[in-house]
C-alpha cells in the first residue's frame, strides 16, 4: 500500500514540478515590469522574490515529505525479516 501511495505521489510531483517550472518562466518574464511597478508600489521585489523562493524550496520540502513514508516501509520490512528469523 505504501509502494503505490509513494507512485501515486511522485506522479503528482511530477505534475507540480512541470507547473512550477512554468511559474517559474512566467516570473522571470515579469520581472522587468515588477521592477518597474517598484517605483510605483512598494514591495513588488519582495513579493517577487517571496514567489521565486517558494518555487525554488518547493522540491526540498516535497522530498522531505517523501521521506516519511519511505522510513515507513523501511520499518515494516525490517520487522518482517525480524519475524522470519
Amino acid at each position: 500500500m505504501l509502494y503505490v501511495g509513494a507512485v501515486v505521489y511522485q506522479a503528482y510531483l511530477a505534475v507540480c514540478y512541470i507547473s512550477a517550472a512554468v511559474c517559474m518562466v512566467v516570473l522571470v518574464l515579469l520581472f522587468p515590469f515588477a521592477a518597474l511597478f517598484e517605483m510605483v508600489e512598494r514591495g513588488t521585489i519582495s513579493n517577487w522574490m517571496r514567489q521565486v523562493l517558494g518555487i525554488l524550496l518547493n522540491p526540498v520540502i516535497d522530498s522531505c515529505l517523501l521521506l516519511i513514508p519511505m522510513f515507513f516501509m523501511i520499518i515494516g520490512t525490517a520487522q518482517e525479516s525480524k519475524g522470519y528469523a
